[in-house]
């Protein structure tokens, strides 16, 4: 890719309004938007390059839509490098280790793996949908009274 379109991509990457993080095999941050600094409560996109996606989860407690844990195997970015699966739209509930409660539609994909090759990098979108789930849930205990 031409050094104009990567700029330009990036800069299109910047300014989505949802979270994107690129990780490499070593589950290191090699990109982030600012929606993603923000989502992980870092000063800025470049705060959270090069750390570890570990680190920036580390006391986070991950819960699908029923309230039963998921095993870090099973989130879409391990799935997307363990098997290569493009997942969309999984929704899971994050409790931050201040007790902060979100929803988030999390989808992710591998990046240019040459086949038969492990996957070398991740694309992962976060959504937060905690005003969508609220409004649903409201609406859920109406009609159900």
């Amino acid at each position: 890719m031409e050094a104009g379109a990567a700029a330009w991509l990036e800069t299109i990457a910047e300014h989505i309004p949802e979270a994107l993080v690129v990780l490499d095999r070593a589950r290191t941050i090699r990109f982030a938007n600012k929606a993603a600094a923000a989502l992980a409560k870092a000063p800025s996109p470049a705060a959270l390059i090069g750390r570890s996606s570990r680190e920036i989860l580390r006391g986070h407690r991950i819960f699908d839509e029923r309230g039963g844990a998921i095993d870090a195997q099973a989130l879409p970015s391990e799935l997307a490098f363990a098997e290569r699966k493009e997942t969309r739209g999984m929704t899971i509930s994050d409790v931050d280790p201040e007790g902060a409660h979100r929803w988030l539609s999390v989808s992710s994909f591998p990046l240019a793996a040459k086949e038969g090759r492990p996957v070398r990098f991740v694309a992962i979108y976060l959504r937060d949908i905690s005003e969508r789930k609220k409004r649903a849930d409201k609406l859920r205990f109406l009609v159900e009274s």
